[in-house]
């Protein structure tokens, strides 16, 4: 009788979920929300500091996110603050706020290009709404899916695989030995095997 233990049913759980999730959002719309992260990530980064540049520049602004910060600190920090009446000024002097207002502008510039990606996914979502397109969607986006549930997997393993070598006797040393399914995700030789390669001798 064939046992799964607790990293097997993992891995399971791990593909069906996400062979469901391309199935219900299809091809398109999984690979559009893969680039569309990556690409609102990488903006984020490169250009948060336009609004960054803009509110630290703006007197009404700057000064509004300085009093909120202490609004705030005083709130957490309170017995500290009450005892120490320097400590805010202190956190204030040290650059807090610029971190926060830093912060704040990442999120800002990430979810505006995130939501562009969104509005324009939706546009080329209705044009694979006809019957045979749709279906291809659909297929695409479960096989996308599997992929990335390979890759998932792939990656929980590299994570854990250290913990297991330097305790073997660990609930998640024991968990990766006696895994019946881990096994086949030692390296990319499972679906190396199946891509055909053409000889070049």
């Amino acid at each position: 009788m064939i046992y799964l233990n607790w990293l097997d049913i993992t891995i399971i759980i791990i593909l069906l979920y996400n062979v469901l999730k391309g199935l219900r959002q299809g091809f398109i719309a999984s690979v559009f929300n893969i680039i569309g992260f990556i690409i609102s990530i990488y903006i984020a980064i490169k250009h948060y500091s336009t609004i960054y540049s803009f509110i630290t520049n703006t007197p009404v602004l700057n000064g509004l996110f300085v009093a909120l910060t202490e609004i705030i600190l005083s709130i957490i920090f309170y017995s500290k603050s009450k005892d120490n009446p320097g400590f805010l000024p202190d956190i204030i002097s040290d650059g807090i706020v610029e971190v926060i207002i830093m912060i704040l502008s990442i999120i800002f510039v990430f979810v505006f290009i995130n939501a562009l990606v969104k509005i324009l996914l939706g546009l080329v979502n209705n044009i694979f709404k006809v019957p045979v397109l749709k279906g291809l969607n659909k297929i695409g986006g479960m096989i996308f899916g599997l992929i990335k549930g390979f890759f998932i997997i792939y990656f929980l393993k590299v994570t854990i695989a250290p913990i297991a070598l330097f305790f073997p006797e660990s609930f998640i040393g024991k968990g990766l030995d006696n895994s019946l399914l881990f096994m086949y995700f030692g390296d990319l030789n499972l679906i190396l095997n199946y891509i055909p390669v053409k000889s070049h001798i």
